[in-house]
């Protein structure tokens, strides 16, 4: 008599090992932001409705030609020139807040649609409407002072 025989089931092993990498890469990008907010380089709420992600960054003593918003795929990153004002009152004891360039990069889990993307910067808040899309395209996003 002959014995029953099954297929084997396909491996999931590359997904999990996708997915896991994955997770990693956003985690150690969660990290290193953290760790910058902590030392006051931009803080930012990230929100997400339906199939939109909205973050919001503070960001003082900036305008908006100063600010670059770039995203590719899953990933946004927003820079910022931020100017290290003269001084004009002497000599400077204690200094808390960042100058230079600084910058914070998100990932997210589904590639964003460039073309429905948009940005917008007032009274020191930077506002980012990221829609979830199904294809990757790069684009620099404008941003408009008001």
């Amino acid at each position: 008599m002959l014995g029953s025989f099954a297929l084997p089931k396909q491996s999931r092993l590359p997904d999990v090992c996708q997915r896991l990498q994955d997770e990693l890469q956003s985690s150690l990008i969660e990290f290193r932001n953290g760790l910058m907010a902590s030392q006051g380089a931009l803080s930012m709420n990230v929100y997400k409705k339906d199939n939109e992600f909205l973050i919001r960054l503070e960001l003082p003593g900036v305008t908006a030609e100063d600010i670059e918003v770039d995203v590719v795929g899953e990933q946004v990153r927003i820079a910022v020139e931020r100017k290290q004002p003269e001084q004009s009152e002497g000599s400077s004891l204690k200094q808390e807040r960042p100058f230079g360039r600084l910058q914070r990069e998100m990932q997210f889990a589904s590639p964003i649609d460039t073309s429905k993307t948009e940005a917008s910067f007032e009274k020191g808040i930077l506002e980012l409407k990221l829609v979830i899309a199904e294809e990757l395209a790069p684009k620099r996003v404008p941003v408009q002072g008001r």
